[in-house]
């Protein structure tokens, strides 16, 4: 009959009634000892059960699956699928996938053990309700395709049961894939076995994928979580030697790393212990009696048994054994200790060569966290957890032990048949045992599998529920997975009343009563309150009476078990005063200095204030609409430390905050500087926000975390590579762990980690509100903390911390680091915009070496540089807004941006709010980027849009710059740029007048006429010459410029006193009056002669009548006066009248006597003299022109030099001012300028200045 069923049949048929699948027999498979397999596949399966591969697979014939051939939808990046269009047979496929819960809801996801990360569809993410967080990243799939990827988000994706659950971050993407599978297949010949739960019941059906998980929960694990040699060796031995009994009891064998036959004789040794032993025995009745009932229990209850067999095994091992007292255990007030370290006499004792599995275990930290997060806390432990896991009968006799029931009675040999405490590998198979258990039945108690999986800490469980229905179902899965394990569990406590009333009472181990205080690994929990509380004993008077050393100091402090931090600043106080005694190298017994013993007695007596702490362990509230996880750091010269707390919201409106945990940390008694104690504490920080939110295994809404160290936030900030290795290995933690966004500055006063770092007085620590509740900011609906600008760019400290190099490296980081230095030592938009371009693609190849990118530089790679660029310069210029509009908090009124709405788009680049959201203008129109003032960035892009639309004016610049950018002050900010750009400045120079000179002595002083000449040459004039004047002229010439002709004119001349002084080139004005004087003559002349040619003597004539009329111009005004009978001219000073006056008349026949009249004729040859000197001469006393001077020129200066020929702006010649010369006013007129062509002297008003001089 049973060859008749095909393999599949058998194989079930053994699993139904429990028959071996290697050897056939009625024992179960992992006890069996047969070597045999199979004679086909060489398995551990009898070949009767043998079944090929595609006994399970699917059907070869495509018909069977396939309905209908769909059309494949082409993805743009990622193919999770494709289509061989040649082959005209549909191909037949299914994928990994399976339905998972997220929130209560199902989602279909695909497993995806190639993918690196997890993904989430858009939709999915929306419908599901859960919290977008924006990111820039990218992801890469066939080809090297990438699609940038905008958000992330949080999600806890759990079974039907829940009893598997985990927090994954996942990548938001717009789809995963198109319906999986692409149709209908027929499952109706797949032989699918009944007993497994398919994760995807609907495998087979077309559905949407909503969720992509990757491996990443198969990723590396850290080092201190992998299994090492003992601990893999303990696993595999377990797996293979584990069995259970018809009970449920689990059957385990120890590993050994030696063989046990190393062991020698250990059986007097364990006789002389035990005589020993009933020595005091004897001595105590009590304890001889809590004893013997102890030994009598073991044997009562089947966990010992007698030897009776007179000869010894082989290989047999003794432990010694004995007491310890515990007055305070009702439950065990005494505790036997077996002691399986006693060397025989090889030297090896039975623990120094058994493996030691390790903790499987979670920390109690978390475990108690965990603990602090439902409403209904339920404790219970396991009652004898070691003596309810049998060890196997091959090794019992490595388990023995010698009693007698009084001293004079003969030794009686007992072997242990149960795993013993006091064996290396006892914490392991207990352990293990409980993990087997859940692997086993825990599917059929999925609440109390993750409960015992989580919450199990030894012999000790403490879980919760969120409501009592959830708690009483919790406990009743509970009680029937232990009891299918051969286990019990009791000492139940809760502080729910009704989850007690009907517990089970057995033995007097459970109270109907709810007991005020209970034990929780190491912490009271007051159940009625629902609080944690110490239990701290310091004997007051034991201190007074007897002295006090380092070791009594340390001993009282150890007492203080503190396993969350609750009281740190409190222990922190202790640590203090031992470190201080470690400084002075006082040895264990020597008594304490009497300052440091007066401290040591005040804080002893107040230590016992911290019992009457109430602590609430239920840190939540009910129904919490967001729950937030705030972290603190701080550090003083003494200490350092970090403390956690969770900011609830509900959805009425209510907020609580509670101290979840805190870190402490001792300063080194060497000198280390505060900002780097800042930096450990800012690692504590992050260490131990990291290991809270792993141990919860909820998703907070967000994580922030404080420091009041700016200089600490700042080294944040930037690339490690940068710093010293001390700072450097601290950030790239701190980077590493968290994200750097989460860092935020929070003023000293208002920071509880403040209190850790300076220690607090017990009896102080109950009225700190700031320590139980943290900030009072916590407490507002919006957590707003102050928008701190400190620049510490000049602080020593935070400078010392910096590698020092040579020169200063171009430095590129995509995300938030300075490009400062390569902005600066570039002078061109389109060069610095190419240099960082290519920065871009280095760091892309390098990242994707597969398909890297060549030749010239592309739009979107331009368009990445100039937006790494822009960031850069908003966040060294803008840092204040930034983080402001980050927080959703209002920009100070202080701020020049305030007038323009910024906000931050997708790529967190400040743009432009403004009031034209609703036009129809583009994005860049509508937003543009914001620039800031007087920026050297801000500068290349002005004259790259100046250059770009061909040296346009100020507003045209301004018009085009706007399209893309707005500059702050920009119609100022452009027209001071243009200025400066040296093509417009030749096409618009003009030359610099200084101030107008005073007036020469020889015009202010009373002097004779021709005192001073002036000479100029006035333009050739055109004249007719008489026959043979032009031999005349030639005679003249040659006899005026021979040497002995120069000779006579130079005798003449210094003769008669005659001083030459000359004027610079090119200067007409320094003339001044006679200047003006030659432009009166050119202008008369050119009005009369016009383009008549005159002869040399209507010429003269013609000129001497000029002159006649410029010597009778007034020289001031005139006046209105009938009675002034005349107007000063030039002329009253040859002749004494104007010489347009009519002539004197002849007085040479005057008689003598009437020469009298003379007087009076002198007397009106002085009054021109005075009307000069008072009309003429105080109207020169303003100036009406050049009233003030432009510019101040230096030698060395490179300037432009303005031809004398009128030729074009653009053909003038550079030069370069050797020498300035000063008038004796100190003013500069003229400078010796040096050209391609010579030296030579020119005035200031045609050298123009450029504009990177002024």
């Amino acid at each position: 009959m049973f060859l008749n069923h095909s393999p599949l049949e058998r194989y079930e048929l053994c699993k139904k009634h429990n028959i071996c699948t290697n050897c056939l027999n009625f024992h179960p498979s992992k006890s069996c000892t047969s070597k045999s397999r199979c004679q086909i596949c060489s398995s551990f399966h009898n070949t009767k059960l043998h079944r090929d591969k595609t006994d399970v697979s699917i059907p070869s014939t495509a018909e069977a699956f396939i309905d209908t051939a769909p059309k494949v939808n082409s993805e743009q990046c990622f193919a999770l699928r494709s289509t061989d269009k040649k082959n005209s047979k549909p191909m037949k496929y299914l994928m990994s996938t399976a339905v998972a819960y997220v929130n209560g809801m199902p989602v279909r996801i695909i497993l995806d053990s190639a993918s690196e990360i997890n993904f989430i569809s858009s939709d999915c993410a929306i419908s599901l309700g859960l919290k977008r967080n924006r990111i820039h990243s990218s992801v890469s799939g066939i080809n090297g395709l990438a699609q940038d990827i905008k958000y992330d988000t949080n999600a806890i994706i759990s079974n039907k049961d829940n009893s598997f659950n985990e927090s994954l971050k996942f990548m938001v993407v717009p789809k995963i894939s198109s319906v999986t599978p692409s149709c209908n297949l027929d499952i109706s010949k797949l032989s699918l076995p009944k007993h497994i739960k398919l994760a995807d019941p609907s495998f087979h059906k077309p559905a949407k994928i909503s969720m992509l998980l990757g491996a990443q929960l198969e990723s590396l694990e850290d080092e201190s979580l992998n299994l090492n040699s003992q601990t893999k060796l303990c696993e595999d031995h377990f797996v293979n030697n584990h069995r259970r009994d018809q009970t449920g009891h689990y059957i385990v064998q120890m590993a050994f790393l030696k063989e046990p036959s190393c062991l020698g004789e250990s059986k007097q040794t364990a006789i002389r212990r035990l005589n020993s032993l009933w020595r005091k025995l004897e001595a105590n009745p009590n304890l001889q009696q809590l004893y013997r009932n102890f030994i009598h229990e073991y044997l009562d209850m089947g966990h010992m048994e007698q030897v009776f067999e007179a000869s010894e095994p082989t290989v047999a091992y003794y432990m010694p054994h004995h007491g310890v007292l515990r007055p305070d255990s009702k439950s065990t007030p005494l505790r036997t200790v077996f002691d399986a370290s006693c060397a025989t006499t090889t030297g090896e004792s039975l623990n120094s060569i058994l493996a030691n599995g390790g903790v499987i275990q979670d920390e109690l930290f978390a475990i108690l966290l965990r603990f602090r997060k439902n409403r209904i806390g339920l404790i219970s432990d396991i009652k004898k957890m070691f003596r309810m896991i049998f060890i196997d009968e091959s090794q019992r006799d490595l388990l023995r032990i010698v009693w007698k029931e009084s001293i004079d009675d003969p030794i009686k040999t007992y072997k242990m048949n149960r795993v013993v405490y006091g064996t290396t590998c006892a914490p392991y198979l207990a352990q293990r045992v409980l993990k087997q258990l859940v692997m086993d039945d825990g599917h059929n108690y999925p609440l109390a599998a993750s409960a015992v999986s989580s919450d199990m800490y030894m012999d000790d469980l403490l879980t919760g529920a969120a409501d009592i229905y959830s708690a009483k179902q919790l406990k009743e899965q509970l009680i029937a997975l232990f009891r299918g394990g051969g286990m019990q569990l009791h000492k139940w406590s809760s502080n729910c009343k009704e989850l007690l009333a009907n517990s089970e009472v057995s033995d007097g181990d459970v109270s109907l009563t709810i007991p005020d205080e209970t034990k929780a690994l190491g912490l009271l929990w007051r159940t009625q309150k629902d609080s944690l509380a110490f239990s701290v004993s310091a004997n007051v008077d034991t201190c007074e009476s007897c002295k006090i050393t380092k070791r009594s100091v340390l001993s009282t402090t150890a007492r203080i078990f503190d396993p969350l931090g609750l009281i740190s600043p409190v222990v922190t106080k202790a640590k203090f005063l031992m470190q201080e005694l470690w400084r002075l190298k006082l040895d264990w017994n020597d008594s304490l200095p009497i300052q440091l013993e007066s401290q040591w007695k005040r804080f002893v007596t107040f230590l016992s204030t911290i019992n009457t702490l109430n602590i609430p362990r239920y840190i939540f509230l009910d129904y919490a609409l967001k729950i937030e996880l705030h972290g603190f750091a701080d550090a003083s010269e003494k200490a350092y430390g970090a403390a956690i707390y969770v900011r609830c919201l509900s959805n009425s409106g209510e907020i609580s905050t509670n101290l979840l945990c805190s870190k402490s940390r001792i300063a080194p008694l060497k000198s280390v500087t505060i900002p780097r104690l800042e930096l450990c504490a800012a690692v504590l920080l992050a260490k131990l926000a990291q290991k809270t939110i792993t141990s919860m295994k909820i998703s907070f809404h967000s994580t922030v975390l404080w420091t009041d160290s700016t200089i600490v936030l700042a080294w944040i900030q930037k690339d490690p590579s940068v710093l010293k290795p001390f700072v450097r290995n601290r950030v790239s933690a701190i980077q590493n762990i968290t994200e750097v966004s989460a860092w935020q500055h929070v003023p000293s006063k208002e920071n509880p980690a403040d209190i850790i770092s300076r220690g607090i007085d017990p009896e102080k620590i109950q009225d700190c509100n700031l320590w139980w509740f943290g900030p009072s900011f916590l407490q507002d609906h919006s957590v707003v903390s102050p928008c701190v600008c400190s620049d510490i760019n000049d602080n020593e400290l935070y400078q010392r911390e910096y590698k020092k190099t040579p020169t200063d490296p171009v430095c590129l980081v995509v995300q938030g680091q300075e490009v400062l230095p390569v902005i600066k030592n570039c002078s061109s938009f389109t060069r610095l915009q190419r240099v960082i371009g290519r920065c871009v693609r280095f760091v892309r190849n390098a990242k994707n070496s597969l398909q890297p990118s060549k030749g010239n530089l592309t739009s979107p790679e331009l368009f990445k540089s100039l937006m790494c660029l822009v960031k850069n310069v908003q966040a060294n210029c803008f840092a204040q807004e930034i983080q402001c509009l980050k927080r959703g908090q209002q920009l100070p009124n202080s701020s020049s941006l305030i007038n323009l709405s910024p906000f931050l788009d997708e790529q967190d680049i400040l743009r432009v709010g403004g009031r034209l959201k609703n036009s129809n203008l583009p994005i860049e129109r509508k937003h543009p980027i914001l620039l800031p003032y007087n920026n050297h960035f801000s500068d290349l892009i002005i004259n790259h849009f100046h250059v770009l639309y061909l040296h346009t004016g100020a507003e045209a610049t301004l018009a085009n710059i706007r399209t893309k950018f707005w500059l702050i002050n920009g119609r100022n900010y452009v027209r001071k740029i243009i200025r400066k750009c040296i093509p417009c400045l030749k096409v618009s120079a003009k030359g610099s007048n200084q101030v107008m000179a005073d007036l020469p002595s020889s015009r202010v002083n009373i002097s004779r006429v021709f005192t001073r000449v002036g000479i100029d040459f006035c333009d050739p004039f055109s004249i007719k010459l008489l026959s043979g004047a032009n031999n005349e002229l030639r005679k003249i010439l040659k006899d005026l410029f021979n040497k002995e002709s120069t000779g006579k004119i130079e005798d003449l001349i210094a003769s008669e006193g005659i001083v030459w002084h000359f004027n610079p080139p090119a200067t007409p004005h320094f003339g001044g009056l006679w200047e003006a004087g030659v432009k009166s003559l050119k202008s008369h002349l050119k009005r009369v002669v016009g383009n008549t040619v005159l002869t040399h003597e209507e010429f003269s004539t013609l000129v001497t009548q000029v002159e006649a009329v410029l010597n009778s111009r007034p020289l001031c005004n005139l006046s209105s006066d009938p009675n002034d009978d005349f107007v000063l001219t030039p002329a009253h000073f040859l002749v004494g009248s104007s010489l347009t006056a009519l002539p004197d008349p002849d007085l040479t026949e005057v008689p003598i006597n009437r020469l009298n009249r003379w007087q009076l004729v002198q007397r009106l040859s002085q009054i021109f003299w005075k009307k000069w000197s008072t009309d003429y001469l105080n109207r020169l006393q303003s100036r009406v022109k050049w009233r003030k001077g432009e510019k101040i020129f230096k030698e060395n200066e490179i300037v432009l030099v303005k031809n004398e020929d009128n030729s074009k702006t653009f053909n003038w010649n550079l030069a370069k001012i050797i020498k300035v010369h000063a008038g004796k006013d100190n003013v500069i007129r003229v400078v010796t300028v040096k050209t391609n062509k010579g030296i030579y002297q020119r005035p200031v008003n045609k050298i123009i200045k450029l504009p990177f001089y002024d």
